[in-house]
């Protein structure tokens, strides 16, 4: 695996490894979910991530639920549904709680606000994360984000692919070691959400 260190403003100090070859970024890819998501808050996409996300959007996946953008990006949603095959319980244990009850590790609600996020943007993440975060970064052309042969949605007529937030079944983030030095802006865009909106 390879790896870069890095000082201060993002400067490298070392590197070791193949450090420019994409690799699976496994649940780091969590982390560049939630920086989407606070691209979403800044742009007054989300306005308030403590109301129903069916508040937003008119997803059927949500119809009726009270689950929040802050349920789904805090892992408390206790959303027990299918996506494209892959039923919530089996990527864990607990099935219908309360939403903001518990927190569980779980890949397809992290997909879940995967699709969520693709509609409220109404545009694949990939150009998301490259417009606003890996472009003006300098990022290489070398990473990729996509999700299963089947994960798809339709926003206005057109089909359009959902990535997946993780690695489990396929898809996933693929970015090299070089490009991966986002993270300090990430830990900024994700806790922004939780200050209210001036």
């Amino acid at each position: 695996m390879a790896g870069i260190r890095t000082s201060g403003a993002i400067e490298r100090i070392a590197a070791w490894g193949a450090s420019d070859t994409p690799e699976m970024a496994f649940s780091i890819t969590k982390s560049v979910v939630s920086t989407v998501a606070g691209i979403a808050f800044d742009k007054g996409l989300i306005s308030d991530p403590h109301r129903p996300v069916a508040d937003t959007l008119d997803l059927p996946e949500l119809a009726e639920s009270t689950i929040t953008w802050h349920h789904l990006l805090q892992q408390t949603s206790e959303w027990d549904g299918e996506l494209w095959g892959k039923p919530a319980w089996l990527d864990g244990r607990r099935r219908g709680g309360t939403p903001g009850s518990r927190w569980e590790y779980n890949d397809v609600r992290v997909n879940l606000l995967c699709l969520a996020l693709t509609h409220l943007f109404a545009r694949p993440l990939p150009a998301v994360l490259d417009e606003h975060v890996l472009g003006p970064l300098g990022a290489s052309s070398t990473w990729s984000w996509h999700g299963y042969r089947d994960s798809m949605t339709t926003i206005d007529g057109e089909t359009v692919p959902v990535v997946s937030g993780g690695a489990h079944w396929g898809g996933g983030l693929r970015i090299s070691a070089g490009d991966r030095p986002v993270r300090p802006r990430q830990r900024r865009s994700a806790s922004a959400l939780d200050r209210p909106r001036s």
